[in-house]
């Protein structure tokens, strides 16, 4: 009679690669916890830092605002006012004073000008910029303060750089673009790695607008502009 044979139990053989990567996955699982605490300090260690960067930010904003900004609260408090008294029912004398009252003389004198190549429409800018800051109340010399102070001065001027070779901006600037717009040389847009070059006339006439708390009547003039540039077939 013949012994029975046993049967030994081998593993299955494992290929070198699948074992380099079984050994590579355990040891990163081990290494991340080691680390987990180190990580989570870490992290503490960061939203610490970001919560007192956002703070000192914060107070920092809150310190420009009370420096510089106040003036421009006022400003807006006090041409608040002026709208509000000129639309009342009670006051006849305010209504023909308002604002919008003023332009009219302005959109009468833009549609009788005469149109040609030579003619240069930006004067109307410089009027509607002097009609308005005469409304306001506000001397050349407030406006300039307003200007170099005001919190959109980097933001414009990066978008326009030929601002920069006005800035600080004076009251010979501001009666030269209210007077003498048409000796300033307009912005031309830039050309391959050219920046542009010349002022921009229409973007200082809506940021004086925008400070002057007459944005609604800026677009109004706009409309009027547009309509007057379009009777001739060259750029204003």
């Amino acid at each position: 009679m013949k012994p029975i044979e046993t049967l030994e139990k081998t593993k299955p053989e494992i290929p070198p690669w699948e074992e380099k990567e079984t050994i590579k996955r355990r040891w990163t699982r081990f290494v991340n916890r080691l680390l987990q605490p180190v990580r989570r300090i870490q992290g503490k260690i960061r939203g610490w830092k970001n919560s007192i960067k956002h703070k000192l930010k914060r107070h920092y904003h809150l310190h420009l605002m009370l420096k510089y900004q106040e003036k421009h609260w006022r400003a807006e408090a006090i041409f608040s006012a002026q709208d509000r008294r000129s639309k009342t029912q009670t006051q006849i004398t305010g209504l023909f004073e308002s604002l919008p009252r003023r332009l009219v003389p302005l959109r009468r004198e833009m549609e009788k000008a005469v149109i040609s190549e030579k003619f240069d429409a930006r004067i109307f800018r410089g009027q509607y910029c002097k009609m308005v800051r005469t409304y306001r109340g506000l001397s050349t010399e407030q406006v300039c303060r307003l200007l170099n102070s005001h919190e959109d001065i980097l933001k414009i001027q990066k978008k326009h750089p030929a601002l920069w070779d006005n800035y600080p901006f004076k009251p010979e600037f501001i009666e030269k673009f209210e007077e003498r717009t048409s000796e300033i040389y307009e912005e031309q847009p830039s050309f391959g790695w050219f920046p542009p070059i010349g002022f921009p006339t229409g973007a200082f006439a809506q940021w004086l607008s925008k400070i002057y708390c007459a944005e609604a009547e800026y677009a109004q003039f706009q409309v009027w502009y547009e309509e007057m540039a379009s009777k001739r077939n060259t750029n204003c």
